[in-house]
């Protein structure tokens, strides 16, 4: 092992002060980098978009005179703050339902519906410090109705959670904003994973192609599998 002192008695270590300067550097470049992030994500910190679900709130009653309410009507609102225009590409969200269900002869508890209906809303553009509300649209709940269920819950019936809102900023960046979830909007790339409901022009550009190719060939070898076991069998 003389050859390894030998090397360890010969390197040059450095002093300290040029390992003090070389943090400084890489410390200097990580809080420019966040710096920058942070101005870039200042345009889509700006914006906002919530839904507001309603219903009627009637009591159909034990004579079911009254028709029970199996329809939400929801209201997409977005508010830009900034001073340029934004383009919110898609606007994911979900109506989560309550419904009455009879535990007893006399006694009602709320429940839960089966799955939460996710639904999403068109592109459109977002002017300048503009506050934009869409047309109320009614959307169908009865077929997420646990067993047993009366009517929705007239106090707790539905309630709208956004997803996810895919949004341009004036600078041409593409964004994904998660709201509720505490996480900071993420910056989509074209090499960036999509999502399986994303729409078609913000899948990633290498993989997605790929895929379409592989299930189209999946389905052709199905189909010709399932046309030749037909002539074997005759039926």
């Amino acid at each position: 092992m003389d050859w390894l002192t030998t090397w360890l008695d010969k390197a040059q270590y450095g002093t300290v002060p040029a390992y003090f300067g070389g943090a400084s550097l890489l410390l200097a470049f990580i809080l420019f980098y966040r710096d920058r992030r942070r101005d870039d994500r200042e345009q889509i910190d700006k914006v906002a978009v919530w839904v507001i679900p309603d219903w009627d709130r009637a009591f159909h009653g034990s004579d079911r005179k009254v028709e029970p309410t199996e329809e939400v009507r929801y209201r997409v609102s977005a508010k830009n703050s900034n001073d340029i225009p934004i383009e919110i590409a898609q606007t994911a969200f979900t109506i989560e339902t309550s419904w009455w269900v009879l535990s007893g002869p006399l006694s009602l508890q709320s429940v839960a519906g089966t799955e939460p209906c996710r639904l999403f809303q068109d592109s459109y553009l977002l002017p300048p410090g503009e506050q934009r509300e869409q047309p109320e649209q009614p959307h169908y709940v009865g077929h997420r109705a646990p067993v047993g269920a009366t009517q929705l819950d007239p106090l707790a019936g539905a309630r709208c959670q956004v997803q996810w809102i895919l949004a341009i900023d004036n600078a041409g960046r593409r964004w994904e904003v998660r709201p509720g979830q505490g996480k900071r909007a993420r910056r989509i790339r074209w090499y960036s994973h999509g999502r399986p409901y994303y729409p078609v022009a913000w899948k990633n550009r290498i993989t997605y192609p790929l895929r379409v190719r592989f299930f189209r060939c999946r389905d052709w070898i199905h189909h010709r599998w399932k046309s030749k076991t037909r002539f074997r069998t005759g039926r």
